[in-house]
């Protein structure tokens, strides 16, 4: 049969010459958008390396001098830093808290970042390494408790205990490129143009700042209780950030309760609790312009889609709709319906594969010289693979469907009414 519908095609190659042409250029567009939706639904679909499920953001506040209960700091005998650990320490206690943690600008789906640049030492040789700008988080062990930062293994108390001031976390996207040999615990790191060796306490599984962005090379640098104490001023403490993670049993009046029932006892010196937010509507705020944005080139796809569908299915329904009497008479001549179907989605599809092959290499060339997007995931063969292999079913799925419905009306022809067409 294959003969035969080499045959066939060979026969008719001026007309399937233009068909193959269209085949050449649908197959690379459709490759094209192929690989970006595949590559969209990875990045969204892909681990956060933390959860915000049943976490809380505390906004607490300053009264400003204007404000008749504000007293200078100097009157109360404490620092404005142990008067926050005092009203953390306060939040422990209510019910339904399992941990409070303490950070500065080291929120994801926040639009607060630090960045640093980061270098490898080597003790033994005096080499150095540069990372570039890592992404840098600032908090407490019970900060890594709360968002449940963890090891690739998942052990989340083995990095919050390995959190001190001479030890940092780093992502292991980060440990690659700074230790490409591996087993970068306990080796030593240092901030560009600082000579300060810092250890190495654990690594890390990566994250990303929000659904839709990639993953970046982060550290967590220790953010002490006694540095807190000493150091945090009216100036740094709009930096702060107090989290908190509750039990999953407090259900959804947890931050209602909170709020009603805390806020006096959180009412501290110059300190006061202005509001809770759960950690999801923070995410749905935040992602509110992406998820509009996704959906309008989603809608600009599905419509492309469309008409390439429209397209490729007209082009073979019209093709087999003008053979209706070529066909009919392979009918009065004998040829059963099974036959003739096969001849007809299989001269489709040869000439799919003739077109699809040099698609492919086009496609593959374009994805070497990285014209597609790389930084979600670098150009492998893996992914050439998955993503032309969808491509095919697509466009095979289009001709089949092009194909099937006017070969329903060949195929039930009568073999003295197909002799009209002749």
């Amino acid at each position: 049969m294959f003969n035969q519908i080499i045959k066939i095609i060979w026969n008719q190659r001026t007309s399937n010459a233009w068909i193959w042409a269209e085949m050449l250029l649908v197959s690379i567009c459709l490759w094209y958008i192929v690989d970006d939706l595949y590559l969209r639904a990875k990045l969204y679909l892909s681990p956060m390396g933390y959860d915000i499920s049943d976490v809380y953001v505390v906004d607490l506040h300053l009264l400003t001098n204007e404000n008749e209960q504000y007293r200078p700091q100097s009157e109360y005998g404490t620092t404005l830093g142990e008067d926050l650990l005092t009203v953390v320490s306060r939040m422990r206690t209510y019910p339904g808290v399992e941990v409070v943690g303490i950070s500065e600008s080291s929120l994801s789906y926040s639009y607060s970042r630090n960045y640093s640049n980061m270098q490898r030492i080597n003790l033994e040789t005096e080499d150095t390494l540069n990372c570039g700008r890592l992404r840098r988080f600032n908090g407490t062990p019970d900060y890594i408790r709360v968002f449940r930062y963890a090891t690739e293994e998942g052990n989340t108390d083995a990095l919050a205990d390995n959190l001190s001031f001479n030890q940092q976390i780093i992502t292991s996207d980060a440990a690659a490129t700074l230790f490409p040999e591996g087993n970068a615990t306990g080796k030593f790191l240092s901030y560009a143009n600082d000579s300060l060796a810092i250890y190495v306490g654990g690594v890390m599984s990566p994250i990303r700042f929000g659904d839709f962005d990639t993953y970046t090379p982060t550290f967590i640098r220790s953010l002490s209780e006694n540095a807190i104490a000493t150091e945090l001023n009216e100036l740094y403490f709009g930096r702060i950030d107090v989290t908190l993670r509750a039990n999953p049993s407090t259900g959804k009046d947890f931050a209602t309760n909170f709020l009603k029932e805390m806020r006096e006892q959180l009412r501290y010196h110059n300190i006061y609790l202005l509001n809770i937010r759960s950690y999801d509507d923070i995410r749905t705020r935040y992602i509110r312009t992406d998820i509009n944005e996704a959906k309008m080139y989603l809608a600009g796809v599905f419509f492309l889609l469309i008409n390439i569908f429209l397209g490729v299915v007209g082009t073979f329904f019209f093709r087999t709709q003008h053979r209706l009497g070529e066909m009919g008479l392979r009918i009065a001549l004998g040829s059963t319906t099974r036959n003739l179907r096969s001849i007809l989605i299989g001269e489709g599809l040869v000439i799919l594969l003739f077109a699809f092959v040099p698609a492919a290499c086009i496609a593959l060339n374009l994805g070497l010289k990285e014209i597609v997007d790389v930084e979600v995931m670098p150009f492998t063969i893996g992914r050439f693979i998955l993503c032309q292999g969808i491509t095919f079913i697509l466009m095979t799925l289009m001709i089949s469907t092009g194909i099937w419905f006017p070969s329903r009306k060949v195929v039930n022809l009568q073999p003295a009414e197909s002799l009209r067409y002749e």
